[in-house]
């Protein structure tokens, strides 16, 4: 974020509310934000498993799941307390305004979101 607020070229603002957004977020919202915006679909938005799905992705699960995990949508990923972890990270990053849920209940970034994930984003050369 320094190297883009001293980019003379302006390619990725750093907006004067980027420093305090990330000092509100634990380690945990950071790798999900950032498992999350790599996530191939997340353009269009994604669904409570997909989101679920994510947060195995990036390794932020506390207890050990069954290998091989089912892919069954009446099957939960999460143990409880994972879940619950999971929604404290997805209202954090709500009330950061990083991400929302639309009217089909799909996670998805906000323009700031996208803003704030582009100015944590090294300079392009």
């Amino acid at each position: 974020m320094m190297a883009n607020a001293a980019d003379p070229r302006n390619c990725n603002p750093v907006l004067a509310i980027f420093p305090g957004i990330l000092k509100a977020l634990s380690p945990r919202e950071v790798n999900l934000v950032d498992y999350l915006s790599k996530h191939k679909t997340i353009r269009r938005g994604l669904n409570d498993r997909e989101v679920e799905e994510a947060y195995v992705g990036a390794k932020l699960t506390t207890l050990p799941l069954p290998e091989p995990r089912p892919h069954y949508q009446d099957v939960p990923l999460l143990a409880e307390a994972d879940v619950n972890n999971l929604q404290i990270s997805i209202d954090i990053l709500m009330s950061a305004r990083i991400l929302f849920l639309n009217k089909s209940i799909l996670t998805m970034f906000t323009a700031l979101g996208w803003a704030f994930l582009n100015a944590c984003q090294p300079p392009e050369k």
